[in-house]
């Protein structure tokens, strides 16, 4: 399948989703949304496909949501101008990343670099984690006296009561070893492994028949 803003690979039962906004460290726009959908999509219904790797190109792996677009300038929203665009358009994209959680199929997430907000509620979504050591994660990069709120459940139910409230009181970003090690990483490794180490991952999880893998997906979420 060809994307503008999203890579998409499949090798034998194993596909690997690269978003694909290098230049503005992968951010969420809306293009870039409509097309992970439809990739996921794409994936669901494909029966060869038994696992996921879903990445990002260049220097990170998400920023978070893209904020350029007009109606989201510093400003419109917290004073309102764009209630319902705005509200509209965060429930496509909550929907969106709900969506990687529910799949059928094991999703794993390799992170690099950086890991923010946004990005971060995305890869915690998926079934698998692994971090470069050196990655940068975090809700935000500093505290925020409206934002997080989307991001807290998913932080909650990946570090815990305590740490989750220290992100979002505190602001602040973690390397990858420390999420490794509070819990909102399946492991850490060297970044020039990680690749490597993800590949590995993926070629064991496809050995499994796909009505397995669904099922235990599925037990565990439940």
């Amino acid at each position: 399948m060809q994307f503008e803003n999203l890579i998409y690979e499949k090798e034998g039962h194993v596909v690997k989703i690269t978003l694909n906004r290098p230049q503005k460290l992968n951010a969420l726009n809306r293009d870039l949304l409509y097309n992970l959908r439809k990739a996921l999509r794409e994936v669901e219904d494909d029966d060869e496909v038994r696992v996921v790797v879903l990445k990002g190109a260049g220097r990170g792996f998400c920023a978070g949501h893209d904020y350029s677009r007009p109606e989201w300038e510093s400003g419109g929203r917290e004073l309102g101008d764009f209630t319902e665009t705005h509200r509209v358009d965060m429930t496509m994209r909550v929907r969106l990343y709900l969506s990687v959680w529910e799949l059928p199929k094991p999703v794993i997430a390799q992170v690099h670099g950086a890991c923010f907000a946004a990005g971060s509620m995305l890869a915690g979504l998926c079934d698998l984690v692994v971090v470069a050591e050196d990655a940068q994660i975090g809700p935000s990069q500093v505290p925020s006296p409206i934002g997080q709120g989307i991001y807290s459940p998913v932080w909650l139910s990946l570090i815990g009561v305590r740490k989750a409230k220290e992100f979002m009181f505190l602001g602040g970003l973690m390397d990858g070893a420390e999420a490794a090690r509070v819990g909102w990483a399946t492991r850490a490794v060297p970044a020039d492994e990680l690749e490597a180490a993800v590949d590995r991952m993926a070629a064991h999880i496809a050995r499994i028949p796909l009505e397995m893998l669904m099922i235990k997906k599925r037990n565990v979420n439940m």
